[in-house]
């Protein structure tokens, strides 16, 4: 069943992407047509603009991806378990963030200590990822804007979440997450643009 379900979710989640681009791109080239009527040097400047920013914001999986330590994986097995705790304690005394802290891991038994640090940390972030989302949606009158505002701040969010626990997602983690996020704005954009009494 879990098998069945992952080869679903995997090029539904590649779908996700690739139709979230193409809306980026369909997006870009408006603002860049509806400028050129009007100077087509600011046109030009916006267009540069908005598609280095669309390439940064899909650049950024990649480089979390090759910039963090791969995730450790999980133990399968009992057998499996006291290797998986050595591994972990290794990795969080290598953690930024519990040494700012200043936990330092040596034992087996300070795992779920540290693990709890982090956990409030990461929580911290998406909380204040939500608020700031919530702000700028509720500031903002403009769908498209709402698309790329909740696209940056989530994609931030994943970026501060992986550092947090200084690992990376797998490849298949990274798109559901990006799929997740590109969805999200996606669909934040499409409702605003819906006439509700039309549709009733």
């Amino acid at each position: 069943m879990i098998s069945t379900l992952k080869k679903i979710v995997l090029p539904l989640s590649i779908l996700v992407i690739l139709g979230f681009l193409l809306f980026m791109i369909n997006q870009i080239s408006g603002v860049y047509l509806m400028l050129k009527e009007v100077n087509e040097l600011t046109a030009n400047v916006v267009l540069v603009l908005l598609s280095a920013l669309g390439i940064g914001l899909v650049g950024w999986p990649v480089l979390l991806f090759l910039k963090l330590p791969r995730a450790i994986s999980l133990p399968t097995s009992a057998d499996e378990l006291p290797r998986y705790r050595q591994q972990l304690l290794k990795r969080l005394k290598k953690n930024e963030l519990l040494r700012a802290e200043g936990l330092q891991p040596q034992q087996v038994e300070d795992l779920q200590e540290s693990i709890l640090v982090l956990n409030q940390s990461a929580n911290k972030v998406i909380q204040q990822t939500a608020t700031a989302v919530f702000l700028t949606t509720s500031v903002s009158q403009n769908g498209k804007l709402d698309a790329l505002t909740i696209l940056a701040t989530q994609s931030r969010m994943v970026w501060k979440i992986a550092h947090i626990y200084y690992q990376r997602p797998s490849l298949r983690e990274l798109m559901y997450l990006y799929s997740n996020v590109a969805g999200s704005s996606f669909l934040a954009s499409e409702i605003e643009d819906l006439d509700i009494s039309q549709q009733v």
